[in-house]
């Protein structure tokens, strides 16, 4: 008589439903610990695993330029004390492009883990105005991340200078997948200081972005 993981068939061919549990338990850990000792030859080789990898990472660390800055909208009028970044001159108060958009290729379907990162000034003098009586009141740079052209994660940003992350975690279907690392500058006050004073009168930098990199890890189904 064949022995079953534990027990013996009982007599009259039939089994206690305790013996059937084991033993299929004891199967399914035979296939969930498998190692590649134990799996057909070259059945895990690069050849084959590359393009439907469980886990597939894409990183970046320093997106951009080779030192991370924002590659959109860098006003070269500002002061030669200031970055050549972004400044109200050059147009921006809506979301824009940090980075240009890139993709992540020969996406599987399933769970999309994501983040960017960096450091980000946004000009200290927004809170403190000329015309302002009042305490002030930071305006905040806004950070977004996009995929396919929809939300992927967003926040409220930073307001001075300092270090941001934003991060998230969806769902999408088979195929390529079109990421924007976005940001958004605030609208301007009246009593603002947009233009330096003396020789040249520059552009007062506004909002700029540097040391930026991103890391996304797909999980598939």
């Amino acid at each position: 008589m064949k022995r079953w993981t534990n027990r013996e068939a009982r007599a009259g061919v039939t089994v206690s439903p305790a013996s059937v549990n084991n033993e299929l338990r004891s199967q399914q850990s035979s296939i969930t610990t498998l190692d590649r000792t134990q799996l057909p030859a070259e059945f895990v080789d690069e050849d084959n695993t590359e393009a439907g990898a469980i886990v597939r990472c894409y990183s970046l660390k320093a997106a951009g330029s080779a030192s991370g800055e924002q590659t959109a909208d860098r006003d070269t009028a500002t002061v030669s004390n200031g970055w050549q970044c972004v400044t109200y001159q050059s147009g921006v108060c809506n979301w824009t492009n940090a980075v240009a958009a890139f993709t992540l290729a020969d996406w599987k379907g399933g769970s999309l883990y994501g983040e960017w990162s960096g450091n980000a000034l946004i000009n200290p003098a927004f809170c403190a105005t000329s015309g302002n009586i009042f305490p002030g009141s930071p305006k905040y740079l806004r950070l977004r991340i996009l995929v396919n052209g929809t939300v992927f994660a967003v926040r409220r940003g930073v307001a001075h200078h300092e270090h941001f992350r934003i991060f998230g975690v969806q769902r999408y279907p088979q195929g390529s997948l079109s990421v924007q690392l976005q940001f958004n500058l605030p609208e301007a006050d009246p009593n603002d200081i947009l233009r330096g004073s003396g020789v040249g009168n520059q552009n007062i930098p506004q909002a700029h972005l540097y040391g930026q990199r991103y890391f996304f890890q797909g999980r598939f189904r």
